[in-house]
């Protein structure tokens, strides 16, 4: 399973920075995938040099040039090399990233890495490689969800590039994009991925708006179209934040009763074979009541589109296989959002101030 940027736009820290400094499969494989894109990038102003560089993408590295300084100068954000190398993909994700849940709980599976802490995330560069973890995940009774990412910070330990393919994006989703990733860069929180998310999430958005306003102006058509993005994007977060909710109550009550149930019945000395049948029994009345939970929620959702959204970028949401790894995923970029909302008002909704408060937290 694989969701593209409609549904979960910003992309995570994939953690194949780590094959430098350990052993292991994973790890070499992954660095060995790393370093080969890094060798392969060129730098941008080597780029623009050339005189013969097609116009549009010319066009592309200088407005990534604006961004950047935009990002430094205006929101706070730290200066590094990151996005002054180019690499060139025929491919429209940079890498794949695996989520695991589980099943009748939102407590999700967590890894282990060097220097960065416990992430509910891990990165490959080949999707074959992704398919295989969650395989192995799936086969342990988890919920899993893979998606490609189209861009990842390594906080620094390289210069992140640009890829071919955002010469596509739209100039907000290009900053969105640039100003998630560089806030990774410039603050990340060990073993709390939910506030790093969050927070990039939160600052790439609130950030592009900025950049949007500043170089078109508030009565421009690309000013306009945010506000309009932004509206679809605040009941999408509310519709699947209520799915969560409803899903979240339901596990409470099956948590309960079937501790009841296996209670009573060792009260009544089955046999230890019986109880794992029951158990069993349980579990999968448990996962059939979720999906009709889920399936009917698809059916409301699908039903009040027409009333709820403006635009079409979140109709296909009903086509997707959303499981437990999906809605976890989800709260982990827009959980907090009112939290960060309330403390960049707090800080006069100037960004350099609520960038410099949020330092002051880690």
């Amino acid at each position: 399973m694989i969701v593209k940027k409609e549904t979960i736009k910003n992309s995570g820290l994939l953690a194949a920075l780590a094959g430098l400094v350990m052993s292991g499969c994973y790890y070499t494989t992954q660095g060995f995938y790393l370093l080969s894109y890094q060798s392969r990038a060129v730098a941008v102003d080597r780029l623009l040099s050339d005189q013969n560089l097609a116009g549009e993408t010319r066009d592309f590295l200088n407005r990534v040039k604006e961004i950047k300084a935009f990002a430094v100068e205006e929101l706070g954000l730290e200066l590094n090399k990151n996005y002054t190398r180019f690499l060139s993909l025929d491919q429209d994700v940079l890498a794949y990233v695996v989520s695991a849940s589980e099943p009748l709980s939102f407590v999700p599976h967590l890894w282990n890495y060097p220097f960065l802490g416990k992430m509910p995330y891990k990165g490959f560069y080949r999707l074959e490689d992704a398919r295989r973890e969650g395989k192995r995940l799936s086969q342990k009774g988890q919920d899993v969800w893979i998606r490609g990412v189209e861009a990842f910070s390594t906080l620094g330990f390289f210069k992140d590039p640009l890829v071919s393919y955002m010469t596509r994006y739209s100039v907000y989703e290009l900053a969105d994009l640039i100003i998630h990733e560089q806030t990774h860069a410039t603050i990340w929180k060990k073993n709390d991925t939910a506030f790093n998310e969050d927070l990039a999430a939160f600052v790439g958005e609130e950030g592009a708006r900025l950049f949007i306003k500043r170089t078109y102006g508030e009565d421009s058509e690309e000013y306009r179209r945010i506000d309009q993005s932004k509206t679809d994007a605040q009941t999408f977060r509310q519709d699947i934040l209520a799915l969560k909710a409803r899903l979240e109550v339901f596990y409470s009550q099956w948590e309960t009763q079937t501790r009841r149930d296996l209670e009573e019945g060792a009260e009544s000395r089955v046999s230890r074979g019986q109880r794992r049948e029951r158990e069993a029994a349980l579990r999968q009345e448990g996962l059939s009541r979720r999906d009709e939970i889920i399936r009917q929620f698809k059916e409301e959702f699908s039903a009040a589109y027409e009333d709820r959204y403006a635009g079409e970028g979140y109709r296909s949401f009903t086509d997707l296989p959303v499981n437990n790894a999906y809605l976890e995923l989800f709260t982990l970029y827009h959980g907090q959002r009112e939290w960060f909302e309330e403390q960049f008002r707090a800080a006069g909704e100037d960004m350099r101030t609520f960038i410099q408060n949020m330092k002051m937290t880690l």
